[in-house]
C-alpha cells in the first residue's frame, strides 16, 4: 500500500503495449473533498410534473436541453448499430 512518503509503484509486464516501461511512480496521493447536495424527492418529481404539463416534455430551464429528444436519439441510433 502507497504512503505519502513512498508513492505506489505500478510493475508494468514488458510487451508490446508496455513501450519497455518496467515500473514507474504513479504520482501523488490526493486526498479530494466533494460536496453534494441532497434533493427532496417531492420537490423533484412536484417540478417534473409541473414541467410535462407546461412543455410536454421534460427541458432544462436554464439551456432548453431536451433530454426526451435525446434519449430518443440515442435509443434509435443504439437500434440501429445492434
Amino acid at each position: 500500500m502507497a504512503s505519502l512518503e513512498e508513492p505506489e509503484i505500478a510493475h508494468i509486464p514488458i510487451g508490446e503495449e508496455s513501450d519497455g516501461i518496467q515500473e514507474a511512480h504513479e504520482g501523488r496521493l490526493l486526498t479530494r473533498l466533494h460536496i453534494a447536495r441532497e434533493r427532496i424527492r417531492k420537490l423533484v418529481k412536484t417540478k417534473r410534473k409541473q414541467a410535462m404539463k407546461l412543455n410536454g416534455r421534460l427541458t432544462c430551464e436554464a439551456c432548453g436541453f431536451d433530454f426526451d429528444l435525446i434519449l430518443r436519439l440515442l435509443t434509435v441510433r443504439g437500434a440501429r448499430d445492434s
